[in-house]
């Protein structure tokens, strides 16, 4: 499961990176990516964590030139696959540049 979230977080960073590009949206300086981080659950220390890691990723990212911002933002719950589905329909809503996320059902 580790692994797997581990994997999610770097293909935004490198999806992040690449927007970065000469001519890309963060060259120009004209736009700040979104990315939408939802964990399995929000209580359990293994998803505070999380949450800690991608917000160094984001000031990381944004000390070298690309403006990130993270929203974190997940079920209670690591079972509440309906609360889980919420969080993802609205940020489909408000057009957020990427998503990180674990499923509830694995």
């Amino acid at each position: 499961m580790r692994r797997t979230f581990f994997l999610l977080i770097v293909l935004v960073v490198i999806a992040t990176v690449s927007c970065n590009k000469p001519g890309g949206p963060a060259a120009s300086g004209k736009k700040k990516l979104t990315i939408a981080v939802i964990p399995k659950g929000t209580t359990h220390e293994f998803w505070k964590s999380i949450h800690a890691g991608s917000n160094k990723a984001a000031t990381e990212l944004s000390a070298q030139g690309t403006e990130v911002e993270v929203i974190w933002k997940g079920p209670l719950r690591e079972d509440d696959r309906e609360q889980q589905i919420q969080v993802v329909e609205g940020f489909t809503t408000q057009g957020v540049n990427g998503f990180a996320t674990q499923r509830v059902d694995n």
